[in-house]
């Protein structure tokens, strides 16, 4: 019996990595997508928690997809009371940017979504999964739903089912959650990882702040340049050309 595979992320269920994963898992999973309408980038795990929402059903890759209008926290609390039976996973992603750092992951709408999939109960298991962009700036929240799929079938697609299927063989190394970063190119290569404690290693801070307004995004979360660590952290994993694999669990 093939195993279950829940598909969200915080890009939009016609995101170019929801696409992507659905595509590159259907032969060996029977996978389910539930995610957001729209782009929800960097809403955490926060949840529109009052008031009626809308949701509707589509095809993408000959899979059943089911889209909120909400964040994707929601998009989770839907499929908790959609379907009676746990999945064996949840896999959050291909977010297009990286998730380095729990603080970064708390952060995220990719990872808000992973939290409250298990927090409902909805598998025992959940993967978040993301990728490095060549330049960071604030095209990560771009709308992907018009891109093609074809060009990233073999990386980062193959390189996911592949880190997919090693984390159940691996018993997903014993932990509830993990988080996954691919590097720029294309590799099969992973390092089991801590996060990077300090986000100041990897991003360029402070945060810029004047009389009545501050600000973070392209300025701050900018690249720093390589990470004075080894491939046993995070980001150095992922700058050295690793995937990083990170097991993680939360209280």
């Amino acid at each position: 019996m093939k195993k279950r595979i829940l598909i969200t992320g915080d890009d939009g269920y016609k995101s170019i990595g929801v696409r992507l994963l659905a595509k590159i898992l259907v032969p060996e999973y029977e996978v389910t997508i539930v995610a957001t309408k729209e782009q929800r980038s960097g809403v955490g795990g926060g949840t529109k928690a009052y008031g009626t929402k809308t949701w509707g059903k589509e095809k993408i890759e000959n899979v059943d997809a089911y889209w909120v209008d909400g964040n994707p926290a929601d998009a989770m609390e839907f499929a908790q009371g959609l379907f009676p039976n746990k999945f064996d996973c949840v896999v959050s992603g291909i977010n297009w940017g990286e998730n380095i750092g729990l603080s970064t992951i708390t952060a995220s709408g990719t990872g808000g979504a992973a939290i409250r999939a298990l927090a409902v109960n909805l598998a025992p298991h959940a993967v978040i999964m993301s990728l490095l962009l060549g330049t960071q700036d604030t095209t990560w929240t771009n709308d992907t739903s018009q891109q093609s799929v074809e060009s990233f079938t073999s990386y980062p697609g193959e390189s996911a089912a592949f880190i997919l299927q090693q984390a159940f063989e691996n018993e997903f190394w014993q932990r509830p959650f993990v988080n996954v970063n691919f590097p720029i190119l294309p590799t099969k290569e992973y390092q089991l990882t801590t996060f990077v404690q300090d986000l100041s290693l990897y991003y360029k801070y402070p945060v810029l702040i004047s009389d009545s307004q501050y600000s973070y995004d392209e300025q701050v979360y900018a690249f720093q340049g390589k990470p004075d660590c080894g491939n046993s952290v995070d980001v150095g994993a992922l700058w050295n050309g690793y995937i990083s694999v990170t097991p993680f669990q939360i209280g």
